[in-house]
């Protein structure tokens, strides 16, 4: 496990419909979903990435749908009104409404996941193996 980043959650363990499971993540785009973030963002293809392309790949402002309303979910002690195209605008437990305009992030990571483990053997398994290269380390 040379790693140890962003958390990944094996697809069984997200809010990502089972009819996402076997996309693959997008690569980085600019003008995808991106609202408040001047940054690119990895999202699996959903139908927001697929009318956004069919619409030719319009800037933002431009983008079909853009700034309509897409759900409520719950942060922290309040519920937030998601709306498409914004960065913030992921599934969290308790999310109402239409998921396949959210964004579903999919990091790099997630084509590093061989297994599915519960996290208490996650841990365990980093511990044995910190353990095993400290063991290791020349003496001095």
């Amino acid at each position: 496990m040379p790693w140890l980043g962003q958390p990944s959650l094996p697809r069984s363990q997200t809010l990502v419909p089972v009819a996402y499971w076997g996309e693959s993540p997008e690569r980085p785009q600019p003008t995808s979903e991106n609202g408040g973030w001047d940054a690119p963002h990895r999202v699996l293809r959903h139908k927001a990435v697929a009318e956004w392309e069919a619409a030719g790949y319009p800037a933002p402002g431009q983008r079909p749908g853009e700034g309509t309303i897409i759900g409520t979910a719950p942060r922290g002690d309040k519920s937030m009104t998601l709306v498409r195209y914004a960065a913030t605008s992921y599934p969290s437990i308790g999310f109402r409404d239409d998921i396949d305009y959210t964004v579903l992030y999919a990091g790099e990571s997630c084509h590093l996941i061989n297994d599915i483990k519960p996290a208490a053997q996650i841990v365990h398994d980093m511990m044995r193996e910190a353990a095993d290269i400290i063991e290791h380390l020349p003496r001095g």
